[in-house]
């Protein structure tokens, strides 16, 4: 019985592999098969003999298994010389006088869970992946000589050696693990790097100058975090802004101390507002717009960048202020820590209690855009993708792309949004979902003057973004906007209308913050006309509808209208995300985008209007000088342009103020200040008796 059954089996798996050869034979014909012969990470090491005594290494951690199990793995090599070094280093004679543990963690520091090319190493910040200690490596390329170093004292010799399981890269030098912790880091390293001062006063405040109460407040929030960011100033910077001691600290901080904080106060949120919550390397910078803190106030820090190198924190272009930069090429950038990064700033780092206010946004006013040579230049289109092979890049053109353009095979430039380098816009979608800027006209020449600029005028500036927000086509748009301010906004949107009216072109918005819930609003038909001049309710009324008037000119055509997309709350200072998503594919081949207003909702929502060159549609009051002899504006004191039958067409337009024609053409003398005969003018003054 028992031979029968074996019999069995060898007929079935003898007629079994018969079959397979002869299904495979016509598969096979005619194509050229090579097995790989590729070496397991652990074998290409083995043959190489100055690799030798890292594969002890690994021997001694017991990790041969591992370096050899098939998988995608980035593993970084010392050579002899460097496990060598290191040995002598740390007291150790050999190898074998590692224990197990301490063989295992050289190891797990050597290995990314993933494959990285040298290419993948050009960004001069960490690489994308942890290593099997869940820590950072950073790196430095020098373009020039093209040498990478890792952590600041390894140089990769040889790379890129591809083996069946993964990449190699061999080093001159060992991967350490950070000697410090952060708060170590800053008690001892900093002084000895430039860095004295911020050290010196960070010990003072924590030691002398505040209470038992407050320092035990402190310490507690340092123990609460797995990771931290620690922010500092180099000694050079602080004697600039005069901060080299806890008293010019104290006289600084009062200066934005608009709620009155005590001193004890304003010094222990200084301190913990200098320490992020979380491990923030360059690339974790770059892609932020708010960064919470250990501000016992709850504060956060706004970020802004455009590039790896150019990284702004509270920058608030609605206030003027330019915030400080980050520096990105020092000691103390990306310097790594047991339990955390230390970086470095421009300017001192503190804490500004401001209001939220108005801001009116440009949507052509992007980085990409303004790089044109075209920018606001009448008559010049341009057409945008994304760095997505959906939205119609062909990834197997690269040689198309050059200095952020893909050259077609016609000759036409298409240019992109490059979402990888924090562009405002991204999408994706199908049938050619691009963005068209387009300018029409200058607005140089309206200066305000006349609010109303001409009666044909459309966009402000000129220019207006055409993209088709449809389910068919641009199936979901994220848009990034400026730095808001905390508070609760109106957000209205300024568009020349396209579609059938009330049955297509329907959206709906969310807003996403970072570490906040998203909110999302009812959709919004865009191509709906809105409010026009023949409506017989006030603008408050309309804006209460979530509709107004688009601008301050005169419209001859109801083409433009202003939508309201939602009232938001923002939580936190920064830059977050409008994300517009379309509810039915829109007949129209694209609205025209042009401005979009955050309105904090205690303002008033209708004035000031905005004149096509970007300005308030206001009469300012002009002054006389007397000590300097010059007219200047007292921007106290105007007049509102408050709507399309608004007593100033009535009585001034086409007509103009004499006083602010006079102003802004350079004309203007002590004799002109009060000369304009419209008694609701800031400009006029009644006649004397």
């Amino acid at each position: 019985m028992k031979q029968s059954f074996n019999h069995y089996i060898t007929y079935a798996a003898a007629l079994l592999l018969s079959t397979s050869f002869v299904a495979c034979e016509d598969y096979m014909e005619g194509t050229k098969w090579t097995a790989s012969t590729e070496l397991q990470m652990d074998e290409y090491i083995e043959s190489q003999e100055d690799l030798s005594l890292f594969l002890e290494v690994i021997d001694r951690a017991e990790m041969r298994g591992m370096v050899h199990a098939y998988g995608t793995y980035t593993l970084f090599v010392p050579n002899n010389d460097a496990v060598q070094s290191y040995l002598s280093s740390v007291g150790k004679g050999s190898v074998s006088d590692l224990s197990q543990a301490e063989a295992l963690d050289i190891v797990k520091y050597h290995v990314l869970g993933d494959t990285l090319h040298t290419y993948d190493m050009q960004a001069n910040t960490r690489l994308n992946t942890a290593n099997m200690l869940q820590d950072y490596i950073i790196s430095k390329w020098n373009s020039t000589d093209d040498v990478y170093t890792l952590n600041r004292t390894a140089h990769i010799i040889e790379s890129d050696v591809h083996n069946a399981n993964g990449i190699i890269h061999v080093l001159d030098g060992m991967l350490v693990q950070p000697k410090y912790s952060v708060l170590d880091a800053v008690q001892d390293s900093l002084s000895q790097h430039g860095y004295g001062i911020m050290a010196s006063l960070l010990d003072t405040v924590c030691n002398q100058r505040i209470t038992a109460e407050s320092k035990a407040l402190l310490d507690s929030l340092f123990e609460s975090q797995t990771y931290m960011t620690f922010v500092a100033q180099p000694d050079s910077l602080m004697r600039v802004d005069g901060l080299t001691s806890v008293g010019q600290l104290v006289d600084f901080l009062q200066k934005s101390n608009i709620k009155d904080y005590d001193e004890e106060s304003l010094l222990v949120n200084w301190v913990g507002y200098h320490f992020m919550r979380g491990r923030y390397y360059i690339s974790d910078l770059f892609g932020a717009s708010s960064i919470t803190t250990l501000s016992p106030l709850g504060k956060a820090i706004a970020v802004s960048a455009s590039s790896y190198s150019d990284i702004h924190l509270n920058r608030f272009e609605a206030f003027n202020d330019e915030g400080i930069d980050l520096i990105t090429d020092g000691y103390f950038v990306d310097y790594q820590c047991q339990d955390g990064v230390i970086q470095s700033t421009s300017g001192e780092l503190q804490i500004i209690e401001r209001a939220a206010s108005r801001i009116n946004w440009d949507m052509c006013d992007v980085a990409e855009v303004r790089a044109l040579s075209g920018f606001r230049k009448p008559g010049f289109v341009a057409t945008f993708t994304t760095t997505s092979s959906s939205a119609g890049l062909n990834a197997d053109h690269p040689e198309w792309i050059v200095d952020s353009t893909i050259v077609r095979g016609n000759g036409a430039k298409v240019y992109w949004f490059d979402t990888e380098l924090n562009s405002v816009y991204s999408w994706y979608g199908s049938n050619s979902p691009n963005f068209i800027y387009s300018c029409s006209y200058s607005t140089d020449e309206y200066t305000g003057v006349d609010p109303f600029g001409d009666t044909h005028v459309e966009w402000v500036y000129g220019d207006n973004m055409q993209f088709r927000l449809g389910t068919t086509v641009c199936k979901q748009v994220d848009i990034k906007t400026p730095t808001l301010v905390e508070g609760t906004y109106k957000i209205w949107l300024r568009l020349r209308r396209a579609g059938h009216e009330g049955s297509d072109g329907y959206m709906k918005m969310t807003f996403i913050q970072d570490g906040e819930d998203d909110q999302t609003f009812a959709s919004v038909c865009l191509s709906n006309y809105g409010y026009t001049s023949s409506s017989n309710e006030t603008d408050e009324k309309n804006a209460a509808k979530g509709e107004q008037a688009p601008g301050a000119y005169y419209p001859n055509q109801s083409r433009m209208a202003c939508h309201l997309l939602g009232t938001v709350s923002v939580k936190h200072d920064g830059v977050h995300i409008m994300r517009w998503t379309p509810l039915d594919a829109s007949q129209a081949l694209g609205q025209y985008f042009d401005m979009i207003y955050f309105i904090p909702v205690d303002n008033n929502q209708v004035l000031p209007r905005v004149m096509a060159n970007g300005e308030d549609a206001r009469i300012y009051k002009v002054c006389w000088d007397e000590e300097k002899q010059e007219a200047y504006y007292d921007k106290s004191v105007y007049y509102d342009v408050s709507g399309f039958n608004s007593e100033y067409r009535t009585h001034i337009w086409p007509y103009r103020c004499p006083v602010v024609e006079a102003m802004e053409s350079g004309t203007i003398t002590e004799g002109d200040i009060g000369s304009c005969t419209c008694k609701w003018c800031p400009n006029y003054s009644a006649p004397t008796e």
